[in-house]
């Protein structure tokens, strides 16, 4: 299985079919032909079509050059090794400090009491809760609901492990609307984590951007 749900003493493998049920296709009707036209090529047209051309040939050539970079197809080849990571115990305004520090937008949570993995903390969480946590940074005192990372965080949450295709990995997180997915090694630690921004590194990075509608 390449996807986990994660969480305080939660383990649970889940597959991509669960993920994403299967739908059903409604039929269509076949599409009319579109008749050629008679009308002489417009001189727009025409430069329209020289543009064409010269993207088609400088997409050639930068094909050309793809054996010289490297093709990604897993999410350890893309993951953020260098992972920043906070307690469940840590007091919020800690975790607000890193946030702003390190200019994120998500913390992996990690277990005080084995190390695990138990959820995801986001500059969208403290934004939500500004009102229970005294303010944005938070003002950590008596009266705040919440004081604490494990009383704000996301939890239980998708995680993926390092050998998940990043094509399958993207889709996943664009049709369930997931900023960030931990990745976890074979022992189920944690190794890296993916975002938005990774997945737009490596297309610059990698082989020839292919785009499909």
């Amino acid at each position: 299985m390449t996807y986990i749900i994660v969480g305080p003493g939660l383990r649970d493998n889940v597959s991509l079919e669960n993920l994403f049920p299967l739908r059903t296709v409604e039929e269509v009707s076949p599409a009319k032909k579109v008749e050629e036209l008679d009308k002489p090529v417009s001189a727009d047209l025409a430069e329209h079509q020289a543009h064409a051309k010269q993207a088609q040939q400088t997409y050639r050539a930068t094909a050309e050059l793809s054996h010289e970079r490297e093709k990604a197809i897993y999410a350890s080849q893309i993951m953020t090794n260098s992972v920043v990571t906070v307690s469940d115990k840590l007091l919020l305004s800690a975790a607000w400090n890193l946030l702003e520090e390190h200019e994120f937008r998500h913390l992996p949570v990690i277990s005080e009491n084995d190390g695990l993995l138990v959820g995801m903390v986001t500059e969208h969480d403290f934004m939500m809760s500004a009102t229970d946590i005294g303010g944005l940074p938070p003002l950590i005192n008596s009266h705040a609901q919440i004081q604490f990372v494990s009383q704000l965080m996301s939890s239980p949450i998708l995680s993926a492990s390092i050998d998940t295709d990043i094509h399958e990995l993207a889709k996943v997180m664009y049709e369930r609307h997931i900023g960030a997915v931990p990745i976890l090694d074979k022992q189920g630690e944690l190794a890296g984590i993916i975002t938005h921004r990774d997945i737009l590194k490596a297309l610059v990075k990698t082989e020839p951007l292919e785009l499909w509608i």
